[in-house]
């Protein structure tokens, strides 16, 4: 049963910076205009001999996870037609991708492409708007807690909910803690399949509100996101940044790829024919993106299915994170086309350069990663949706480490997503820093 929400009342003001203790935007903006199939049953571990140099990926595209780690090709078949959940995790990707191009110093052809979204705004809780008659160009240092939430777009057509461009769900959602004071930046991973109940949608799911809330009143899904996670975990939103999912295999290849170590084997199997159709082997590969999209959409044969692949995929990210210290000029350039086609947000690009720069000056050791502790899979609601169920009394120890004020605790009781039946134990945060995920295969040579 859901918790009444008039009822509750948690504090997220302590939480969120003072005003003008992060950089102020420099001008008025316009008003804003899951990976992979269900785990199957074949026995994952099948030997196969060497790598698959061409092997069809679920959902008709193409995966070469051969030893070599070559791209794969995808069909270029029309929006909304795509099978299968698409590529959790890109959002985080996309966030770095950008903030390293805007750092790159090209601020004037980057103002015109980075536009807002159609999909509502966070004009309710936005900075104050410098007045100056004469901007600058030059980024402020960033200073100050800055609370970001970002969100990987989903138009697959399939599913309980529509999904068109105005009905996207997000599949991934990443709530982003940059403390401009420590250098530090905190990252908490939001299951798609987190239980919300009926402000989910049809599945229940938070993924859902998004696209439940675009046709209701003023049309504002991304503030209806905003409001649920704020009001439910005591977690204060500044500002938004949205990916679409078709971003990753042309950001990947533009970047000329991303070295991942790939923790295990991971195979593919038709859940009808049993027949072998993707394949990635561990050790370490070069990603293009074909490659980057089967390994951040796998979950067949993972035991906890999205909860292990939440976790895998910080070898991604990790992998980014190296390739964005090493990018050019010329890198970033390319990067420009596919930001102005995928990327929207509501930070001013003076923000953006400011935020740039801070994350391009910190340690691995000061990135910090984890997920929303979760009673896993196999709870159903309306009788075939499968969710996750928010486990509190984890979730509000998590939340008072690395994101509430010491002393301002959130309690248990003020978690306020809904009940649900649940059965096993809670799956914990998993905490890492980027550089524990670094570490990971760093003894096995490069290939």
């Amino acid at each position: 049963m859901s918790r009444p929400q008039e009822n509750r009342e948690i504090d997220i003001t302590r939480a969120r910076p003072k005003k003008g203790a992060a950089p102020a935007p420099q001008g008025a903006r316009p008003a804003p205009h899951g990976a992979g199939e269900h785990a199957g049953q074949q026995d994952a571990q099948k030997q196969h001999g060497t790598a698959r140099a061409s092997s069809a990926r679920p959902g008709g595209a193409k995966a070469h996870a051969g030893a070599g780690g070559q791209a794969g090709t995808r069909p270029a078949g029309a929006r909304g037609k795509r099978t299968g959940r698409r590529r959790a995790g890109i959002a985080a990707l996309a966030v770095l991708l950008v903030l390293a191009a805007l750092a790159g110093g090209v601020y004037l052809y980057v103002d015109s492409l980075i536009d807002s979204s159609d999909l509502g705004s966070f004009d309710d809780v936005s900075s104050p708007v410098s007045t100056s008659a004469e901007p600058s160009i030059v980024p402020p240092d960033f200073a100050g807690v800055r609370n970001l939430l970002v969100l990987g777009l989903d138009y697959e057509a399939e599913g309980p909910v529509a999904r068109d461009e105005k009905h996207p769900n997000t599949d991934m959602i990443l709530y982003v803690r940059l403390d401009g004071n420590a250098h530090s930046m905190t990252m908490l991973q939001i299951p798609r399949d987190v239980f919300v109940g009926e402000a989910g949608g049809a599945a229940g799911k938070i993924n859902g509100i998004l696209a439940k809330n675009v046709d209701i009143g003023d049309g504002n899904g991304l503030g209806a996101v905003k409001t649920y996670i704020e009001t439910n975990f005591g977690l204060p939103i500044d500002d938004y940044v949205t990916i679409d999912m078709d971003a990753l295999t042309e950001m990947v290849d533009a970047f000329g790829g991303v070295e991942v170590y790939v923790p295990q084997n991971m195979r593919y199997y038709n859940e009808k024919t049993g027949a072998l159709e993707g394949e990635l082997l561990q050790g370490w590969r070069t990603l293009l993106g074909g490659d980057c999209e089967f390994f951040l959409r796998y979950r067949q044969g993972l035991p906890r299915s999205d909860l292990d692949r939440l976790v895998m995929q910080r070898q991604f990210y990790a992998g980014l994170f190296r390739r964005l210290k090493t990018a050019s000029v010329g890198d970033i350039v390319k990067l420009l086309p596919v930001a102005q086609k995928y990327i929207k947000t509501d930070i001013s690009t003076l923000e953006l350069m400011s935020i740039a720069i801070e994350v391009s000056g910190m340690d691995s050791a000061d990135i910090s990663i984890g997920r929303l502790p979760v009673y896993g899979s196999g709870q159903f609601y309306a009788g075939e949706h499968s969710v996750v169920v928010t486990a509190k009394e984890e979730t509000a120890a998590l939340l008072n480490e690395y994101f509430r004020p010491a002393d301002d605790p959130i309690a248990a009781a003020d978690i306020g997503t809904p009940e649900w039946p649940t059965t096993g134990g809670a799956a914990g945060a998993e905490m890492s820093t980027m550089g524990d995920v670094e570490a990971v295969g760093a003894e096995e040579p490069r290939k």
